[in-house]
């Protein structure tokens, strides 16, 4: 499988640093490129300067995140993760 395309939609935003962070263990240096809008702050962010998934897409939010690899029980290459909460 060359790519990987991972839609979260309706998914609890309580649950969604844990999922990100703890579970997938994604980090910046995996990170290939971002897109994620800040609402209070009117600009677009990239996925390092995200301190929670949460407050960002909170009221409704969209954002996106292409990964080098992602390890969930085999390595992918290529994963992109959308946000569409």
């Amino acid at each position: 499988m060359e790519n990987l395309e991972i839609i979260l939609e309706d998914f609890r935003k309580e649950e969604l640093n844990k999922l990100v962070f703890e579970e997938l263990k994604i980090s910046s240096p995996e990170v290939k490129s971002s897109h994620f809008f800040d609402k209070n702050s009117g600009d677009d962010i990239e996925f390092h300067q995200i301190k929670s998934l949460q407050e960002i897409l909170t009221p409704i939010g969209t954002g996106n995140v292409f990964l080098n690899q992602i390890e969930i029980g085999c390595s992918l290459n290529n994963v992109m993760i959308i946000f569409f909460l």
